[in-house]
Parts: structure tokens; sequence; C-alpha cells
């Protein structure tokens, strides 16, 4: 995120994507005999309990992990202009043998895309999985996870790497490995020892779970002669039974849309109304209203808090301005849909050409505020004054980075910060939950959120597209708006049981 768009440079646009060899059993091939499709040649549909990496930790693009030697040279793991093939699959379909009174079931659809755009290299992931207690295991505690209680816990991840991919792969690899050791462990109190409630569980679950995925990652960046200092941005969503839990670090960022009676309240639960729409989506009653609301608030260091949370740590904030004409000759002027967004963004909106746009920068350098990785920004990972390597116990003492931005200056506390914020939602309850969509900030840099949402519900409504058809048209829109970035995009479609009564 160093970039005049947050990110690393502007380089020339992508080649078509090379064939990819297909990826593992359970992959089901179309028929060449089918009618084509928008993907024909490159489509993946994964059925029943699956599990998905994407992007730059896509196993068939790269070997191994991430961990491996081979990898311990800061450029061994690029992975180049590469694009992940679009992946559907389904999930949340009760397990054999589970009672059926445990839990509310959420079952959904799922597709992914991961593209390189403009860029010289990939370096986000993704990671989607369908059933976390369906990934082989030998471990016994593990059957006595708090997922155990539920029908459905699927996962689905976008991690937007910058200065490297190391920690976006690692982050797609170890996230539910990580997950599932956190959930055996009977820790699940508040302060005051009474046991939490599964809301407060799942949120608790979350903040553990990256807090000690950043803390090994940042500990690897200087072991065995590795010199990393890659970060990523992280937004993760977890459908657990009938609560959907959203944590966000950085600027990726979500959108949750359903349709609501008109009886309800919608300003008390923050959602939008989306006005003027013509589908009715997945419901057949009429007296709805179809809402939506953004499903994390982003980290940047121009917001408030997080301006004074950096300063209060003696780290500074700097801003630069540009005009956004860079992506002009960019634009696929033969698009209706681009033409359609441009015309609606005129004036004020994130698809707008010659826009000016405003960049702060922490300490001059990355473009957001929360992340994982970054350990130069980060107290534990580096050098008091005295020479010591400072603990984790000790954020309060001064410390100093071997950054040359930010050399001869003393900092206390973290700059870059790895506490997620977290959002939970309940699915069904008085509402039809009809998809979430999740994004990297290069969707975001040209489509608004409304604009996301029109053309979502059009793309699975209206023109009869699936989740992975969806996700990658959405990604196809970006790159034709102009995007200089790389694409990731997650499209879940939701299909709640009702609840008992």
């Amino acid at each position: 995120k160093v970039g005049g768009d947050g990110k690393k440079s502007h380089l020339e646009s992508t080649s078509e994507d090379d064939d990819i060899p297909p990826v593992s059993s359970g992959t089901i091939y179309l028929d060449p005999q089918s009618p084509p499709s928008r993907h024909c040649d490159s489509d993946v549909m994964m059925i029943g309990p699956s599990k998905r990496l994407g992007g730059c930790a896509d196993p068939t693009l790269i070997e191994g992990s991430i961990c491996d030697p081979m990898y311990i040279p800061k450029k061994a793991s690029a992975v180049g202009k590469v694009n992940s093939k679009p992946f559907g699959g389904f999930g949340g379909s009760p397990r054999s043998g589970e009672d059926e009174d445990h839990r509310n079931n959420t079952q959904w659809e799922v597709g992914a895309v991961s593209n390189c755009g403009i860029r010289s290299a990939n370096e986000d992931a993704y990671l989607v999985l369908n059933d976390l207690l369906g990934e082989p295991t030998t471990r016994e505690e593990d059957s006595t996870s708090f997922f155990k209680s539920f029908q459905s816990h699927g996962i689905f991840a976008i991690f937007d790497g910058h200065c490297g991919n190391h920690t976006a792969r690692f982050a797609a690899e170890k996230f539910p490995s990580i997950l599932l050791d956190e959930s055996t462990k009977d820790n699940f109190f508040t302060e005051e020892g009474i046991r939490m409630s599964d809301d407060q569980k799942i949120h608790h679950l979350l903040e553990s779970v990256l807090t000690r995925l950043d803390r090994e990652f940042c500990d690897m960046c200087t072991a065995n002669g590795r010199d990393w200092d890659s970060g990523a941005t992280a937004l993760i969503a977890t459908v657990i039974g009938s609560t959907l839990a959203v944590a966000g670090l950085g600027d990726s960022n979500g959108v949750l849309c359903c349709a609501l009676r008109t009886d309800r309240d919608t300003e008390e639960g923050g959602w939008t109304i989306l006005e003027d729409y013509h589908s009715n989506g997945c419901n057949t009653n009429h007296d709805v209203n179809v809402v939506w609301k953004e499903v994390v608030k982003t980290h940047s260091p121009s917001r408030e808090d997080e301006k004074k949370r950096i300063e209060d740590a003696n780290g500074w904030i700097t801003t630069e301005t540009e005009i956004s004409c860079s992506q002009i000759h960019r634009v696929n002027w033969d698009d209706y849909d681009v033409i359609d967004i441009v015309g609606r963004s005129s004036g004020n909106g994130h698809a707008e050409v010659g826009r000016i746009l405003t960049i702060s920068r922490v300490c001059g350098d990355l473009a957001v505020s929360r992340a994982l990785g970054d350990r130069e920004f980060k107290a534990a990972y580096n050098i008091i004054h005295t020479g010591a390597r400072m603990d984790e116990e000790k954020s309060a003492v001064e410390w100093e980075s071997d950054s040359i931005l930010m050399k001869d200056r003393r900092f206390k506390g973290d700059l870059i910060s790895s506490m997620p914020e977290i959002n939970l939602f309940n699915l069904g309850e008085g509402k039809i939950d009809e998809f979430l969509l999740l994004a990297c900030d290069g969707l975001w840099d040209v489509m608004d959120a409304i604009d996301a949402v029109r053309i979502t519900r059009n793309l699975l409504f209206d023109k009869g597209f699936s989740a992975k058809e969806s996700a990658d048209r959405l990604a196809e829109l970006a790159y034709g708006l102009g995007s200089s970035d790389n694409l990731t995009v997650i499209v879940v479609r939701f299909h709640v049981e009702e609840k008992r009564e």
C-alpha cells in the first residue's frame, strides 16, 4: 500500500491468463457439449464440504506452503501476472448424524475470483471453506470444538497483500487451523468470570485468531534468515449457525443485502433502503424493502479515531492528492454497465473519471492503519532504545523502527494495529438474507457500495447468474472502470431456513 492508489505501482495491462491445470478431487468440469457459459473452459465447481485457496495462494499456481524454506528469499514467492480460475461451491447443508434441533441451519452458494488486474503480480489471496469441521484432522481435541454445536460453519476471507504476498499467503493457509485450534480452548469467560454467550464467543474467537495469526507471522518474518516486511489487510466473514460475523482490518469491505418487511425500522438497524429496484430478488412478497449495509468500517489513517491512535503513539499522518485521470484510457466504454455506473457517479461517485483523490499515509508510507504483518510498524517486533528486544506486554515502552522513513524517532504503542473490528448479524429473524458481497479495495476504488448492490442483485436475480459468475462479472466491471489494483471478489448467496418456534 505504498503507491498513489494505496499500492506499489501502476503497471502495464494484464494479458489473458494462461490455462491452469485442474485443482483436485471433488472437482466437476462442464460437459464440452453443454451450452457455452462465461468461462466454459475454466470453470471450477466444488459441491459439498470443500476448501479453496485463490489468488497468490492458489495451489494450482504455486508450490507448497509459504512456510517452506524455498520461500525464505524475499522475492521467491512472487507469482507474477496470474489470475485464479473462478470458483463456485455450496455449503451449509446439515451434517450427517447431526441432531436437527441443535441450531438453525444456513445454506449458501459461494463464488470467488482473484485477478491480477494491471499489476505486475497478484498479491491478493482468498479463502473459502464451506465446512470447517470437514477438514481432515488427527487431533483428538478438535472433537471439543465450539463449532460442533452448529450445523453450518463457513469461512469467506480476502487477504489483500502489500510489499509482497507473504502475509496474504500465510493468512489464507493458516487461518482455518488456528481458528479450529482456538475453538477447542475452554477460555470463553468474561472478565467477571461469566460464561460467554455464543455471539460473545464468536467475537472473542475472531479477535484471538487474528491476533495470534499476526503474532505468528511477524515472528516468522525474521526467522531462519528471512527478511520479510510485507503486510495484508484482512476481511473475514464466518457463518456459524445463523450468525454472520465479519472481522475487518484495513480497506477491504463488503455489503450485506436483505429483504426486510416494510413494518421493520430500517434506521434502527443502520440499513439503507435500495430505492427504485426492479427485481424482486429471492422473495415473492412485494410488501418488503430491499435494504443493504456495509459490513465493516474501513481503517484509513484519515479516520479520526485512527489518526488519534497513531499520533498518540508519536506517529504522524501525511496526505497527498491526485486526480484520477490515469484510468481514462483503460475505461471500457463498450461495456453498457460501465457507462451506466460512470453516468450515475458523475459529481461524487467512486467511478467518476477525473475526481480528486486524497490519500492519507501512516508515517508517509502505508495507506491503511490496521493490517496483518507490517512488523516495522509494531512495537513488539522492534528495538527499544536500550537495544533489547521488546516483549509484547511492554507496549508502553518506547521503541524504534529500522525503517528508513521512521529513523531516529521513538514510538509508544503500535502504529499499525492488528486488532480487528467485528460486526455480528443474525441471519433470518424477520428478514430474507439475499447475499453477501466481499471485495478488496480494487473494486471499491471504482465502485460505490450502492452500485455494487444494484449490480449484484441484477446479476443474481434478473440475469440468473451463479454466485461464481457474479463474482467474475464484478471483477470484470471493476477492471473496465479503470481499477489499478488486484481484484478479488467473493459473492455468497444465502438460503436461510426459517427459525422454529
